[in-house]
């Protein structure tokens, strides 16, 4: 998982999302869903510029996070990053690789949430369009559940790439 990789999967799914977005208010009615309950029953209705707003911050929390955490990361002592075995791979002659490779996860981790958060759309379109005031909650717990499981699997792949190498 190169840095460049990660960035770019990120950066296209950043764009998607946002032209995903775009193309959603273009059409949408005034009033819209702001928020469901667990059954997926619309409890709160808004207009669509309040929603946008809100999701337009969203992104642009999600971009800050994904985008600048590995240059912070990045300038911080090893003591203040938490990383296994950090002696290890923080050391002087394999420091740039490691924070290169955690800014390539990190980019994969963040590509992985926008993925959620087209799916969130596509399940809140045709609400919106529809004048719906539900959404199916076994799809939506079912989008969550897929969530769910990405986290895990990169959480244990990710910190399993991190153990010490066997000597030769």
């Amino acid at each position: 998982m190169s840095a460049s990789t990660g960035r770019l999967a990120f950066a296209t799914g950043w764009l998607a999302v946002a032209a995903q977005a775009v193309w959603a208010w273009s059409r949408w009615p005034d009033r819209v869903p702001m928020h469901f309950g667990v059954a997926g029953d619309v409890d709160r209705w808004g207009t669509a510029t309040e929603f946008f707003v809100v999701w337009g911050i969203v992104l642009g929390m999600l971009a800050l996070i994904f985008g600048a955490l590995p240059l912070v990361i990045a300038r911080l002592p090893v003591s203040a990053i938490n990383l296994p075995n950090r002696e290890y791979w923080l050391a002087d002659e394999r420091r740039v690789a490691t924070m290169s490779r955690v800014a390539g996860q990190l980019g994969w981790f963040g590509t992985g949430t926008l993925a959620l958060m087209f799916a969130l759309l596509q399940l809140i379109d045709p609400v919106a369009m529809g004048g719906l005031d539900h959404m199916s909650a076994r799809v939506f717990w079912s989008v969550f559940g897929v969530y769910g499981v990405f986290v895990a699997a990169f959480l244990v792949r990710m910190l399993s790439s991190y153990r010490l190498p066997r000597a030769s």
